[in-house]
Order: C-alpha cells, then sequence, then structure tokens
C-alpha cells in the first residue's frame, strides 16, 4: 500500500481535512424550506403501545401491494410547507399525506436494492417507517389501523400496521415473521414518530441481509431524510442521511429484530437550536499516562437563524469531579457546526466518570445536552463507547498478490508506557471465520510496527465480541502518540472479509482513525472520512526501571567500495530510571566484518542520544549487515537493530531497499527540488544521479536531475525528462551532460520537480519510513530555478529517506549524445536490467554487450531506440561486469554490479 501527501510549503505537510461545507450548505437549505433534518433525528428507547380495538381500521382490497382509501388524519398536519387533512396508507409499509394515492413501484426491485422505490418515484411527501415487499404475518391478525388521541391543540394520530411480514424475494427468505409498527403524527409542533413493536424472526435457514427503505420523502428523493444500519447492527444504532441511499439502505436480517419501542423521532427545526451533537473522547483512559487529556464536543446550529456566543459548559461527575471553563463560539451560522475543546482536563482517579457537555436553553431543550460514560482505567485506553453498538465492519479489498494491512486509532500518551496488548472488537460477518488477523502496535509517524501479537485464526465464537491479542514481547512506547491497530492477512484472490468493527461517528474526529501496511510499513492513511470509530482498544503497563532502546541505524544504504564511512545509532532510555554507562556495540557481517564499541555515560528518563562510530571501510563489493546491540536489560525485544547494506563500484544512497514506502511532491504552481548531501572522504566524479519514481500519477511529468553546492546554488543538471508508466516503483538514472568533478567532503544531488501545467499536485519522489529522519542529510529546495534554491532541512517534516543515489562518473564512450540517450536501471541487480535509450540516433545496428572482468564477451543482443530494452542477465554469477551499448562506431559503457 503507498501513500502520499504533498509538499505544500518546505517542512509542511498537506493533510486531508474532513469538510463540512457539504453539511453546512445541505443545512442551510433545508432549514429555508423548513423540512426535517437528518442531524436532528433522534434514535431512543421507548414504549411501543398496541393500538388494540381503539380508533377505526383501515380497510385495503388484501395485505399484498394495496392501497387503502383517503382516510382522515383527524386535524390539519403541516408537511413540506403544505397543510393535509387526509393520507392513504399503502400496505408495503408506508403512507402518502393527501388524498391521492401512491403510484407504483411500491418497493425497490430487489430485496439488495436501492432502485426503482418510492424515494425516486413520482410520489411526494412520504412517509415509510418500514417499506419493502410485505405482507400478512404468520401470526395471523394482520390488520391496518388509525387512532386520534388527545385534545386540540395537542393531539397525537397514530397509523398503526400489525403482524405484516416481509416476503420472500428471489434467494432471500423471510427475514421478519411478524413485524408490528406505528407512524405518529403530532399537531401543532408536526412531530413525526416511528415506533417499532417486538419482531418475530424468519426461519434461520432464510437469514440474509434484506434492504428496507425507512424515513421520510418531501418534494423528490434529494429532500429526503432516510435511516441508514447494517443488517447485523442493532436498531439503536440507526443513524439517518439527507437525501436517496447510496450504500447500506436500513438493513435488517432475522438476527437483528427490533427492540420493542424503538423510536425514531423527526423534528421540525426552529429558529433558535444550538445542539450539542457529540462528545469526542475515549470509551477508556488510562492514568495516570493519559493524563491531562483534552476533551471535545461538536456544536451544531440546528436552527434556522444565525447564533452568536454560545456558552458550552463541560462537566465530569463520578471517580473525578471537574466543571471545565466554559467556551464560547462566537457565531455559528445555520447548519454549520463547531468543534469545542476543553484541554487539560485532570481525571487522576480511577474508575466511572460520566461527561455532560451543555448548551443553554433555547427554542428546543431536547438536544441541549449530550452525556459519554469514560472509565479512568490503570492499564488501558479505548475508543470504544459503552453501550452503543457496532455500526458495522472494514475490511480490505483482496487482489491478486497476498498481503497484510491493518485498521488503526491513535492514542497519546503523556509519560512513557510498556505497550503490553491490543484488544479488537471483531465484526459479524461469517466469512471470518477461519480468516487470520493479529494485533499490531505501530510508529503513528511511519507505520513501522513496533511490537504484534502472534498469529491468530478466527473462529465462530470470535464473532461480535471484544477479543484480547497479547503482544508477543512488550514494546516501549514514548510520551506522545502511537498507532493501535487489528491486522488483516488477506490471501490473494481470496473472499473479502470484514474484521474492524466500529461504532458510527459521523462527523469522525479528525486524525484519530488510520489504515497501514503491515507487509511495506508506510506513513498511515487518516481514515476521517470514513465516519467511523474504531472498536480498538491499547493496553499498557508501567515501564520497568531498566530498558535501553536502540531506536533507529543511520547509514548508507549503498556505498561505494573502499570508500570510507560513517555508522550511527539513536539510543534512547525507555525506563522509568536513569541510565549510567550504557554500551553499544556496532557489528558489520556479510561482504565486509567490523566491529567497534562505544559508551554512553548518562541517559535521562525519556532522553535520547546519538552514538558515533568510528567510520570503517569496505573493501569488498556485496551485502553487508550491520548490527547494534546494548546488553540485556528489562525488554529484550528493543536492544537490537539491523541495517541491511550494500557496497558497490560507485554508488551513494542512503535507501538500502528498492521498495518505497511512501512518495512526496509540490503544489502544482512550484518547481522544487529534494536533495540528499552525501560525504566522499576522496575527491571523485559524479556522472549522474538515481531517483526512484513512485506514484503513477507523475506519469507525464517533468523532472530533472540537479546536483548544487552547499548553499543550493547550480552546479549541474540533467536534460528535462517526462516520466513513463514503465518508471513508476522504478530506479531512473539521470546523467549529467558533462561529468562532476567534487572534491573530498560534502556534495548535494537531488530531484528537481517541475511545475505541473494540468493544476494537479503529483508526487514523483519515492520516500523510505525513517523515525526520527536523520537531520543535516535531506533537504527541500523551493522554488527552484535556473540557478538553484535555498536548502532547508526536511528532517523536522518526516518525509523520511528520500530514495537517491549520487553516481560515479562510470560512462565512458565515444559519444556524449550516446551517453546522454543510455539509462541503465537498476544498478547493483539481481539479473533483470533496463536500458532505456532515447534519440541514439543510431548509425548502424543498436546493440548491446555485457563483458565480464576477463574481457569475455558473455552476454550480446540487439536494442531498440526510443524504447525501453530489457536485458535480462539472470543466468549470470553475481559480480562486476562492463555494459556496453554500441551502434556503427560509437558506443557507450557502464559499470554493471549483479547480485546475486
Amino acid at each position: 500500500m503507498r501513500n502520499k501527501y504533498m509538499l505544500v510549503a518546505p517542512s509542511t505537510r498537506f493533510w486531508h481535512k474532513m469538510a463540512l461545507a457539504g453539511l453546512l450548505a445541505a443545512g442551510t437549505t433545508a432549514a429555508q424550506a423548513q423540512f426535517y433534518l437528518a442531524p436532528n433525528v433522534t434514535n431512543a428507547a421507548g414504549t411501543y403501545s398496541d393500538l388494540g380495538t381503539t380508533g377505526t381500521a383501515i380497510a385495503t382490497a388484501n395485505t399484498d401491494d394495496a392501497n387503502s382509501a383517503a382516510t382522515p388524519i383527524g386535524f390539519t398536519f403541516t408537511y413540506n410547507g403544505t397543510a393535509f387533512t387526509d393520507f392513504v396508507l399503502n400496505t408495503n409499509g408506508f403512507l402518502k399525506l393527501g388524498t391521492t394515492a401512491p403510484t407504483g413501484p411500491a418497493f425497490t426491485d430487489g430485496p439488495q436494492s436501492l432502485l426503482n422505490g418510492p424515494i425516486t418515484s413520482a410520489d411526494a411527501n412520504l412517509l415509510l417507517p418500514f417499506n419493502q415487499d410485505l405482507f400478512a404475518g404468520t401470526a395471523g391478525g394482520t390488520e391496518y389501523r388509525v387512532a386520534t388521541t388527545g385534545t386540540a391543540p395537542n393531539r397525537v394520530t397514530t397509523i398503526q400496521w400489525k403482524n405484516v411480514s416481509d416476503k420472500t424475494r428471489g434467494t432471500f427468505g423471510v427475514q421478519f415473521a411478524n413485524i408490528s409498527f406505528q407512524v405518529k403524527l403530532y399537531e401543532t409542533s408536526n412531530q413525526i414518530e416511528f415506533v417499532y413493536g417486538p419482531g418475530t424472526a424468519g426461519p434461520a435457514a432464510g437469514d440474509a441481509a434484506k434492504f428496507v427503505t425507512v424515513g421520510i420523502k418531501g418534494t423528490n428523493a434529494a429532500q429526503s431524510v432516510l435511516g441508514v444500519k447494517a443488517s447485523a447492527t442493532p436498531w439503536s444504532g440507526t443513524t439517518f442521511i439527507s437525501g436517496n441511499y447510496t450504500g447500506n439502505a436500513h438493513n435488517i436480517r432475522t438476527t437483528a429484530l427490533p427492540d420493542a419501542g424503538r423510536t425514531y423521532s423527526f423534528t421540525l427545526p426552529v429558529a433558535n437550536d444550538a445542539a450539542v451533537q457529540l462528545i469526542y473522547a475515549y470509551g477508556k483512559l488510562v492514568v495516570p499516562a493519559g493524563q491531562p487529556t483534552t476533551l471535545q464536543a461538536l456544536v451544531r446550529n440546528a436552527g434556522t437563524a444565525a447564533i452568536s456566543n454560545v456558552s458550552v459548559t463541560l462537566a465530569v461527575t463520578g471517580a473525578n469531579t471537574v466543571t471545565a471553563p466554559a467556551q464560547t463560539i462566537a457565531s455559528l451560522a445555520p447548519g454549520a457546526t463547531s468543534v469545542v475543546s476543553f484541554p487539560g482536563v485532570a481525571l487522576p482517579n480511577a474508575g466511572s466518570n460520566t461527561l455532560t457537555v451543555t448548551v443553554p436553553t433555547d427554542g428546543n431543550n431536547g438536544n441541549n445536552t449530550q452525556t459519554l460514560v469514560m472509565t479512568t482505567d490503570p492499564t488501558t485506553s479505548s475508543y470504544i463507547y459503552p453501550g452503543v453498538p457496532a455500526a458495522s465492519s472494514y475490511g480490505f479489498t483482496p487482489t491478486a498478490t497476498a498481503f497484510t494491512a491493518a485498521f488503526g486509532a491513535k492514542f497519546t500518551l503523556n509519560t512513557a508506557r510498556l505497550g503490553t496488548g491490543v484488544n479488537a472488537f471483531i465484526g459479524s460477518d461469517a466469512n471470518l471465520v477461519g480468516k487470520t488477523v493479529f494485533g499490531v502496535m505501530a510508529d503513528f509517524n511511519t507505520g513501522a510496527i513496533l511490537g504484534r501479537s502472534p498469529d491468530y485464526v478466527l473462529t465462530a465464537a470470535d464473532l461480535n465480541t471484544l477479543k484480547s491479542f497479547t503482544l508477543s514481547s512488550n514494546v516501549s512506547l514514548p510520551a506522545g502518540d502511537f498507532l493501535v491497530g487489528l491486522a488483516q492477512v488477506v490471501p490473494a484472490n481470496s473472499t473479502q472479509a470484514f474484521p474492524m468493527a466500529y461504532q458510527a461517528e459521523n462527523p469522525a474526529r479528525e486524525e484519530a482513525f488510520y489504515q497501514f501496511s503491515v507487509s511495506t510499513p508506510g506513513t498511515p492513511a487518516d481514515n476521517t472520512a470514513n465516519n467511523a470509530r474504531y472498536m480498538l482498544e491499547a493496553v499498557t503497563a508501567a515501564l520497568p526501571a531498566n530498558d535501553a532502546a536502540v531506536q533507529i541505524i543511520y547509514s548508507l544504504g549503498k556505498s561505494p567500495v573502499n570508500t570510507a564511512q560513517a555508522v550511527q545509532a539513536v539510543v534512547r532510555n525507555s525506563g522509568s530510571t536513569a541510565l549510567t554507562n550504557v554500551a553499544v556495540a556496532l557489528n558489520v557481517t556479510g561482504a565486509n566484518t567490523y566491529a567497534t564499541a562505544q559508551v554512553v555515560p548518562s541517559l535521562a528518563v525519556g532522553a535520547s542520544a546519538t552514538v558515533s562510530f568510528p567510520a570503517f571501510t569496505p573493501t569488498a563489493v556485496g551485502n553487508n549487515t550491520l548490527t547494534v546491540t546494548i546488553p540485556a536489560d528489562a525488554v529484550a525485544s528493543n536492544n537490537t537493530q539491523t541495517y541491511t547494506q550494500a557496497v558497490t563500484p560507485s554508488t551513494f544512497s542512503y535507501a538500502n531497499t528498492a521498495t518505497p514506502t511512501s512518495s512526496v511532491g509540490f503544489q502544482p504552481t512550484i518547481t522544487g527540488a529534494f536533495i540528499a548531501k552525501f560525504t566522499t572522504p576522496n575527491a571523485r566524479t559524479i556522472g549522474g544521479v538515481g531517483a526512484v519514481l513512485a506514484d503513477l500519477d507523475a506519469t507525464g511529468r517533468t523532472v530533472y536531475a540537479v546536483m548544487v553546492n552547499a548553499t543550493g546554488g547550480l552546479v549541474a543538471r540533467s536534460a528535462d525528462y517526462v516520466i513513463q508508466a514503465a518508471d513508476i516503483n522504478q530506479l531512473k538514472s539521470f546523467t549529467f551532460s558533462t561529468p562532476v568533478a567534487v572534491a573530498a567532503g560534502n556534495f548535494y544531488v537531488g530531484l528537481v520537480q517541475t511545475t505541473d501545467p494540468t493544476g494537479n499536485g503529483y508526487f514523483p519522489m519515492g520516500t523510505i519510513a525513517e523515525s526520527p529522519t536523520r537531520t543535516g542529510t535531506f533537504y527541500t529546495a523551493v522554488p527552484f530555478t535556473a540557478l538553484g534554491g535555498t536548502l532547508v532541512d526536511a528532517a523536522s517534516s518526516n518525509l523520511g529517506i528520500f530514495m537517491l543515489e549520487a553516481q560515479n562518473a562510470i560512462v565512458q564512450g565515444t559519444s556524449a549524445a550516446l551517453n546522454r540517450a543510455v539509462s541503465m536501471y537498476p544498478n547493483p541487480s539481481t539479473g533483470v536490467v533496463k536500458l532505456d535509450v532515447r534519440g541514439a540516433n543510431a548509425k548502424g545496428n543498436l546493440h548491446v554487450q555485457v563483458i565480464n572482468l576477463l574481457g569475455q564477451t558473455v552476454y550480446s543482443a540487439k536494442l531498440q531506440d526510443n524504447f525501453t530494452n530489457e536485458v535480462n542477465l539472470s543466468g549470470l554469477a553475481g559480480g562486476i561486469y562492463t555494459l556496453k551499448v554500441q551502434t556503427g562506431s560509437e558506443f557507450t559503457s557502464r559499470q554493471l554490479v549483479l547480485t546475486k
């Protein structure tokens, strides 16, 4: 999984935020029309009272697809700007206000279809408490009835469907053998309620999701307010949307019957109505490491007039007692929302707390308060709100290639802790049985896995339960943000399954819920727009006293042979007591061997030290493994880090893999550069730059390579190059027209991204996650001109390792034009080499020869100009070769390393 983000200015990330403009616009339009609003609908427990013999039975020709005659409401009911005194009932679970019967079709065209039902019909002014293809239930006594109770001007008319059932449709069986429900119309207030009685499940063998339309419709489909829930979600989890369905409807199945008295209430907006819509907090918060915390509330102007100076209060009662300073919203337009923050709330005592957020009395006092029960816990932080059902669950779509990825939630610690486990609520999807999952803790910035539980194969007993995953070994979590996730192993071409259960949160809080790859860790992707609160818990413990950790190794990923280089490691005190005289050892094994050690004299709690080892000089081409180790202590899992390094004849690079984990780019109006600093102990000649191009959106865009001096001034550049689709996720070589001599010391090379004439940003520069990113190594230069640009250290932006190579001037030949026309990559190669030839102007046959160190030609083939040619050398032994491209008497040659 490749994630991408855009650099909008040096050292600045661009994160996509959820826009509330659509909600604001919809709310304003609806308020002006005096129609009902989705955010104003309430879903609450209540009481179902059967009408019995009260009122009047409503006659229909039959119980299958029939309309009643026009039936009096009993008073004037105003709906959609029109006064109605009558309605027509349809046996398929809806009614139409007025005296005109609804037209067909009376239900959607399939059991799991959203098409061609009453919402998209020409009928207006519909109330749909339970619209499907219905007929008489198995219990008998099926009837339709109306009763008006109370006295003017506060009368209530109740319209009832009793003992009805959904019909078998195709292979989808009966879900409810019997269900009763009512529509209540309130005089004067024009409030509408749907109230549901007890249901009886249909045959278990027919259990399947069936889509039901539940809600109200005004003039057209756009002027609708509809209920949404997944089939296995309890009815208490129904949420409401404005406009027609686009995915789930109000789905039902035999295993999720309504609770008797479940009531959906539709209330017209009033002029002055501030509403507390949501509380953003944890379901559980670890103490004391989660202290203090910031609690938030989403306040909405649910009225039709602008409001100002709205005072919002927070009170905490229970194990902790807090009255937070009131916060004031200066102004709020109709339909607009505001997130109110209460920072620095201290909840030091473990136990149950009730959070209450309140706005002042106004025209509708039914939405002025929200409460949330939050537990302060010695070990666990959680996003699971108690008593709120799972709305549904997520899963990753299988592909032709197997992969492992995770859904994660961000947790924050104010003091360091030891991560011990993950709790995750598993979804209800039957396809999960037999699937493999595991819990993970990961670095928030890079997605790198810090710890994981063993693989676990889900059973039927795990569905709809909170499952505990204990980490294989505990991990040290510094103060700050980290991710806790449920990882899913997705075999190639497998059946899709949905393990990650969530509770509905609309709109979801920003920058809290993510997805990230476990197979190829990279920058986590923000999933705020999914309007879901992941049902995840982070289980932690107090730190051990003695715990030093090797956090990361800084080195070259590729180094020229016989070139001295430095290696550094970051060591952190992850324990609860200060450390002294920490021995840190470096061992190099593989093609070259080397061993040395350093001592960190002292390390305060939570502090880090960068350890620099004496430089070593690799003398043999091949792969090295760099291992940094500290002595055994209370946590063994963080005492060692390794880093793989390739020693080559000619290349400098910080990347030790060819696979990017992310990509970066600039705003479309910017020409900017990504620069890497390298150090050479002796003078050499640099002939070009290699860069991994890592995003398909970059196809057709122009880049070029550069060398700059220490102040960012341009020293050399390659020709412009238009990125081809074949270049994506490949190392592309860019040759300078004239090789550049560099003195011993630092030199700087990079990739420039030109202005995008289409106006769209793109992300050409491949990166590898590195946390923390080393300082004084990677730079941006914005803008970049014909004279160069100003270098700005990119470490603070956490952009990771830039996948750039500095390539020695190993190009030889008789033609500078031919030198420029040929690009060779990757180098080193495991066997397959790409020769990209552009504008060679071949004067004879264009062909390639591969020559070994004995001067023997071991491979030859014809080449095509203006084409990316593939040279398969997998049959050759590992070693150093010369690759020679020739046309007529002109040639160019390159040194190639094959690694096996």
